[in-house]
């Protein structure tokens, strides 16, 4: 039985399960309310996604937002989760070049030299993150995004 003293762990009993959201119970809906919205969870990138086409690479390290931009056919610079198709060498040298990239103290050139190597099209950042992109050459702001995440353009690397 779920009292309020108990409601929390409910709550966590009631995520879980299945059923949540279909059984119509008083505590299914007291448990529901203390859930957070599945949008505030994960706000989509559609946003960000309309200026982009299938296929541009996109350099982004802002959860949800670098797990859920490869669901609109884009690449990252490096995968969201480890994936068996990169090589060791491979994987680390993306992770190194996405640090690189938003570094604050990376020097410019090496930070463009970094995004032409993956040809990065795109910049997903957070607030802290976009003010290192001010200045860089090459490099656009678009548009704000939910919690104030900033799309940039790349017009910097190789492209046919």
């Amino acid at each position: 039985m779920c009292d309020s003293a108990r409601l929390g762990a409910c709550a966590e009993q009631y995520r879980a399960s299945p059923l949540v959201w279909l059984v119509p119970d008083s505590r299914v809906a007291a448990a529901r309310r203390l859930l957070p919205q599945p949008y505030e969870l994960w706000p989509h990138p559609d946003w960000a996604a309309v200026h982009m086409k299938r296929g541009d690479v996109v350099a982004a390290t802002a959860k949800p937002l670098n797990h859920l931009i490869p669901a609109y056919g884009m690449s990252l610079v490096s995968p969201a989760w480890p994936d068996p198709a990169l090589a060791g060498r491979e994987a680390a040298a993306r992770w190194s070049a996405l640090r690189t990239v938003f570094a604050p103290t990376a020097a410019p050139r090496s930070r463009l030299q970094a995004l032409a190597r993956y040809d990065v099209r795109w910049i997903l950042a957070t607030p802290a993150q976009a003010k290192t992109f001010d200045r860089l050459p090459g490099v656009g702001e678009v548009e704000h995004g939910p919690q104030g995440t900033v799309l940039f353009r790349v017009e910097t690397g190789r492209r046919g």
